[in-house]
C-alpha cells in the first residue's frame, strides 16, 4: 500500500499534468480565439449597401474560429476573405462587398499578429488614408478603386517598413507624394495612378514604369516625360521713378512756358511794325 507521501506526490503530478495540458489546449485555440475577436470588432466597423456588416460577412460566427489548424501551409477559413497560415490569419481579402462610408480604422486588427495582406478594394470607402501605424509586418496593401481622396500626410507609411505592395489607384488622392513611401526599400509592387496627385515624384519611386503614376495630371518628373519646371511670370515693364517722372514734368512745363513767351514776340513784332 503507496505510503501517504507517495499519494501526495502522484497527487501533485497528476493535478500538474492536467494544468500543462489545460495551457496547452488554451495555448492552441487561444491565438484563434483573440483573432475571432478582433475580426468580428472589425466587422463591427463596416458598414454595406445596407448600413450594416455586408451579409457576406455572416459566416463571422463566434461558434466557429476564423483558424482551426487542420491543414498544413496555407488554407482558406470558413470565414469569408480570410485565409490562414500556421493557425493565423495571414490574408484579409474583402473585396467589392459594397463597403460605403469613412474607411474604418485599422486598430481592431493589430491583435492578427500574422496579417501580411490586407485588401480592401473595389469598395465605395470614402476620407482619407487609414493609419497603418498598427500593422507594422503588413507586406501587401490594397485599396484601389474607392472614394479615398484628400492628402496622404508626410510620415503615413514610417511604420510600414515590411509593405511590399501597395496599390492606391483609382482613387482621389491629392497633393504631394508622402517621401515616406519613397524611403520603403522592401517596395517592389506600386500604383498611384488615376489620383490627384501633384508635384515631383520622389527620386526613390522613379524606379517605377510610368504606369504607375499615369492619370496625375499635377505630377512630373521621371518616369514621366513632364519636366517639373518653375512658373515663370511674364516680365513686367519698370514704372518710372517718381522723382524721374517729375523732373520729366517739369521739364516740359519750362518747354511750354519758352515756347508761349517766343509765339507772344512774334505776334508783338507783328502788330508792331504793321500798325503802328
Amino acid at each position: 500500500m503507496a505510503s501517504p507521501a507517495a499519494a501526495a506526490a502522484a497527487a501533485l503530478l497528476a493535478a500538474a499534468l492536467v494544468l500543462v495540458a489545460a495551457n496547452a489546449g488554451g495555448g492552441s485555440g487561444g491565438g484563434s480565439g483573440s483573432e475571432a475577436d478582433a475580426l468580428l470588432a472589425f466587422r463591427d466597423t463596416l458598414r454595406g449597401p445596407k448600413g450594416e456588416p455586408p451579409e457576406q460577412l455572416s459566416s463571422w460566427s463566434k461558434s466557429t474560429v476564423p483558424c482551426d489548424g487542420g491543414q498544413k501551409g496555407r488554407q482558406r477559413s470558413p470565414w469569408h476573405g480570410v485565409t490562414c497560415k500556421e493557425r493565423q490569419v495571414r490574408v484579409l481579402q474583402l473585396e467589392g462587398l459594397g463597403l460605403q462610408g469613412r474607411a474604418p480604422a485599422l486598430g481592431p486588427l493589430a491583435p492578427l499578429h500574422g496579417l501580411r495582406s490586407l485588401s480592401l478594394a473595389g469598395n465605395n470607402l470614402t476620407g482619407g488614408l487609414p493609419d497603418l501605424f498598427v500593422l507594422p509586418d503588413l507586406k501587401m496593401l490594397y485599396l484601389s478603386r474607392n472614394r479615398l481622396a484628400g492628402e496622404i500626410p508626410y510620415a503615413s507609411f514610417a511604420h510600414t517598413t515590411a509593405l511590399q505592395k501597395l496599390h492606391l489607384e483609382g482613387n482621389a488622392f491629392s497633393g504631394p507624394i508622402p517621401r515616406s513611401l519613397a524611403s520603403m526599400r522592401k517596395l517592389v509592387e506600386l500604383n498611384l495612378s488615376d489620383n490627384n496627385f501633384s508635384g515631383p515624384i520622389p527620386e526613390g519611386l522613379q524606379k517605377f514604369g510610368a504606369a504607375s503614376f499615369s492619370g496625375n495630371a499635377g505630377l512630373c518628373g521621371s518616369p514621366l516625360n513632364i519636366q517639373c519646371n518653375q512658373t515663370v511670370s511674364a516680365p513686367q515693364v519698370p514704372s518710372p521713378p517718381a522723382a524721374a517722372s517729375s523732373n520729366a514734368e517739369q521739364k516740359c512745363g519750362k518747354n511750354f512756358m519758352s515756347m508761349w513767351f517766343f509765339s507772344f514776340h512774334i505776334v508783338f513784332l507783328f502788330f508792331f511794325f504793321f500798325f503802328l
